[in-house]
């Protein structure tokens, strides 16, 4: 896949592809299904099997339910009691979903005008009561919050609500349990022929509302369609921009950071985001090079390294895991040469380090790019621009040049045919 040397360290390898380990792969899969059966019902044998199973009967064999116990201790203490909604697939909620036409990104359009657009859409709908709902994270999905501030067309405040949503939560669990707030007060009203209109500027929940995927078991989400369903009254939900000066979106908002304040310890977490942080959990580079280099990165820099063209995207990857014929210490490594002293500057070994980050014969291009001119090898993945332009300044001798066309892929025609397009000459290509 990364057309890498069969020499590579296999940590270089599964950064440059972006995969990692089947072994981790395979634990997380693993604590994913302990999660699950936590969740099931006491009396479900799945749950009974997997309590039995963290006692270990063998001191020198533990089974993989012992096994994950531990892993999980960052997971024990949350409440898992979300909503056991059950709803029939097939269920149609009776209410129009709408949002604010944008042709552009929303970016694009000034704070000014993304309000103006969205008073004429809160007019046109013309509701009798505006709900408007939000959520927020304290950040990295943890303290989540929601917040409805509900108000007839007159501007009359009729309800404000601040709640947490769990103690591990994503922006999007934070607006749906808002979004449930709010459908499960309209459903409490009595009065009847009354036109609610519910505000809220999460577009992938509208979205969502909108296509009825019957699959989606995300338990605030199925409690919210309930809610609809069981509705009454005319109900419309729209979706409107944030952060653009309507007063009920932003205080909305305001409600929503008070809950993400609150005590967190009852709120319950949802399976989804608990699954999405085990997900996200990143695999130790046991290469003490490839974690010099890649750091808290697992993969190259993609929107970087991606545009790139492939023979490029080779040839940078094979520099950076020193293991590339261009460097001597590699070609001393293989047996291709008796010394590796840099050519340029004699001192030794030449590796992609000395290259970017001590060569005194590249001091002066290391300071074009930087004042003070240092570089690192985590430089390698996370400013690979400006290290292909110190690289092709030393890769670019007649001899290299022989060699690079001898012994790499014969794409084209250029005399730098690993590099680029006919006319580029050596490593000046990667500038």
């Amino acid at each position: 896949m990364t057309r890498m040397s069969k020499t590579t360290p296999k940590d270089f390898l599964r950064c440059q592809a972006g995969i990692e380990p089947l072994e981790e792969r395979m634990k997380k899969s693993s604590k994913i299904l302990f999660e699950k059966y936590s969740r099931l019902e006491e009396s479900d044998p799945r749950r009974q099997l997997k309590e039995r199973g963290t006692v270990p009967k063998l001191t020198t064999r533990h089974g993989w339910r012992h096994t994950r116990k531990k892993e999980m201790a960052s997971f024990a203490g949350i409440n898992r009691n979300t909503p056991k909604t059950k709803f029939a697939p097939w269920t149609r909620i009776n209410t129009e979903v709408t949002q604010v036409e944008m042709s552009e990104k929303k970016e694009e359009v000034p704070k000014e005008e993304l309000k103006r657009r969205t008073e004429a859409k809160i007019t046109e709908i013309d509701a009798d009561v505006e709900i408007y709902t939000d959520g927020s994270t304290a950040g990295d999905q943890m303290n989540g919050g929601a917040g409805v501030h509900i108000r007839d067309k007159t501007g009359q405040v009729l309800h404000e609500e601040s709640v947490p949503a769990g103690r591990m939560c994503s922006s999007y669990d934070g607006e749906c349990v808002a979004m449930e707030a709010a459908t499960r007060w309209i459903n409490v009203q009595p009065l009847p022929r009354r036109h609610y209109a519910i505000y809220t500027d999460s577009k992938s929940l509208v979205e969502t509302l909108k296509e009825g995927r019957w699959k989606n078991n995300h338990e605030w989400l199925k409690a919210t369609k309930k809610n609809l369903a069981k509705d009454k009254h005319k109900t419309t939900i729209c979706w409107v921009p944030s952060h653009c000066g309507t007063l009920g979106n932003e205080k909305a908002d305001e409600l929503a950071d008070s809950g993400a304040k609150m005590n967190q310890a009852e709120a319950p977490v949802t399976f989804s985001i608990v699954k999405a942080k085990i997900r996200n959990e990143k695999w130790k580079i046991e290469h003490h090079r490839a974690a010099e280099t890649f750091k808290e990165r697992r993969k190259p820099k993609g929107d970087v390294e991606s545009n790139w063209p492939d023979n490029i995207q080779q040839e940078y990857g094979r520099l950076r895991s020193i293991h590339d014929k261009k460097l001597r210490s590699y070609r001393h490594f293989i047996g291709l040469e008796e010394n590796q002293e840099c050519d340029i500057c004699g001192e030794k070994p030449e590796t992609i380090t000395h290259i970017l980050c001590k060569c005194p014969a590249l001091e002066m291009k290391r300071r074009e790019h930087r004042h003070d001119g240092r570089f690192t090898e985590e430089d390698l993945v996370e400013d690979p621009k400006t290290c292909r332009k110190i690289l092709s300044a030393r890769f670019h001798s007649p001899r290299l040049e022989n060699e690079i066309r001898q012994n790499d892929i014969r794409q084209s025609d250029s005399i730098m045919q690993p590099f680029g397009p006919q006319g580029d000459t050596g490593l000046e290509s990667l500038a």
